[in-house]
């Protein structure tokens, strides 16, 4: 049996929505072993060599993987954005349709819903669908999967990205865009934390996962020196992809027990991307111009990324249309009677009203926050009354239940 949590542990899973781990990797080393050499001074090559040279690397990447599966199915978890739909064209070239099965996990009016199935059909690939607002809640179902990790995680959200595993067998292989966006330069800042204590600081304050005063970061939790030098890879992205990706994002996205490849973490595509200039990887500009030049149809349909346009939309018309989003998002909060349907960018469910009213939800979700109070393990928080005042609707508690309910699965499977 494992032993059990300490407060340190609980505190900080309480903070940042997972439990991080402090131990010291030498980042560089690590990627030399896998062939990987990053460089100091970073590839100023002319843009149209670059792009031209991303899309060769990508299809050779595309082009091994089909050949080492040769004539088994794959399966692709296809999104409303860029790394899913890469992937699915990609493969197009190298593989038949019949071996290619596609699936979307979302609520029908959400852009990941939405756009999934229309890439699927312009593709003309089999394409599941799953209607998260269907999924029923069951306690034992919930302890199955919370059994799959060593600490504690964010668990609700994670178990409905699960539901993409229910439908196939054990022996399929699901290609994953996991590392995409950020090694393409989605978390690169055009004003970066110049010391590690600037970015150990910067990171913990933004990853507040309640946005709660409650809880306190645990630094001490964090690596307390660098695992890579600056100039060949930023402080605040060595602790994005080393801290949240790995003890967070990975767990939950790579689930145990079932066979995942990785397109975007073959060594020749990591070293291609993180040896490019700031400028080419801020706001993923280079990988854009790569998408389109390698695929140019399944790249003029509209992306979740560009809030449902498409990567040529101009930046003025994407800006428009967040904030067309943004201000429907607060007319359903205060006029839900005038603004109906779910809000395009959302993920997965809405869950702050499914705790109200998703009766299976809101039963499991109650059992559980009472069971968790009973332990007198969470003492700052008055959970009867963070769970009474979410029902009311005279607060918003959804992250703050959604890691209690996650706290007591976890404690569950230890007991």
């Amino acid at each position: 049996m494992q032993p059990p949590l300490t407060d340190e542990q609980i505190n900080a899973f309480m903070y940042y929505g997972f439990v991080p781990r402090p131990k010291q990797i030498h980042l560089q080393r690590l990627l030399t072993r896998y062939g990987i050499h990053l460089q100091e001074t970073k590839n100023n090559g002319p843009l149209d060599q670059l792009i031209k040279e991303g899309a060769e690397i990508l299809d050779c990447i595309f082009h091994d993987i089909a050949g080492k599966l040769g004539n088994k199915t794959i399966v692709i978890p296809l999104s409303g954005g860029m790394d899913s739909r890469a992937i699915l064209a990609g493969m197009l070239k190298h593989m038949p349709k019949s071996q290619i099965q596609t699936v979307t996990v979302g609520i029908p009016g959400a852009l990941d819903y939405e756009i999934g199935q229309q890439v699927a059909k312009r593709a003309g690939v089999s394409n599941k669908l799953i209607n998260l607002d269907k999924i029923s809640w069951r306690e034992q179902d919930l302890l199955t999967y919370a059994r799959n990790f060593q600490y504690p995680i964010a668990l609700m959200e994670g178990y409905l990205y699960s539901q993409i595993f229910c439908y196939f067998n054990d022996d399929s292989f699901f290609l994953s865009g996991f590392e995409g966006d950020p090694l393409s330069g989605s978390k690169a800042k055009k004003e970066e934390n110049e010391t590690w204590e600037k970015a150990i600081t910067y990171y913990a304050k933004h990853a507040n996962y309640t946005e709660s005063i409650i809880f306190q970061p645990y630094i001490d939790l964090l690596p307390h020196e660098p695992m890579a030098d600056r100039n060949i890879i930023t402080f605040d992205e060595q602790i994005y992809f080393c801290i949240r990706r790995r003890f967070f994002q990975k767990p939950l996205v790579l689930l145990k027990g079932k066979n995942h490849i990785n397109a975007f973490l073959d060594p020749q595509w990591i070293e291609f991307m993180l040896n490019l200039p700031k400028r080419y990887r801020q706001d993923q500009m280079l990988y854009k111009k790569i998408l389109l030049h390698a695929y140019p149809e399944f790249f003029s349909m509209p992306l979740k990324n560009c809030s449902g346009l498409t990567l040529t939309a101009p930046a003025w018309m994407v800006l428009y249309k967040k904030i067309a989003t943004k201000i429907m998002d607060i007319g359903r909060k205060f006029y839900p009677f005038i603004f109906s349907g779910p809000l395009p960018s959302l993920n997965y469910i809405n869950f702050e009203q499914s705790y109200r009213r998703k009766e299976d939800l809101k039963a499991l979700a109650q059992t559980s926050l009472f069971d968790l109070h009973s332990r007198g393990l969470i003492k700052d928080v008055d959970i009867p009354k963070v769970w009474q005042e979410h029902q009311s609707g005279m607060s918003n508690n959804t992250p703050l239940i959604s890691l209690l309910i996650s706290l007591e699965y976890f404690i569950k499977t230890r007991t």
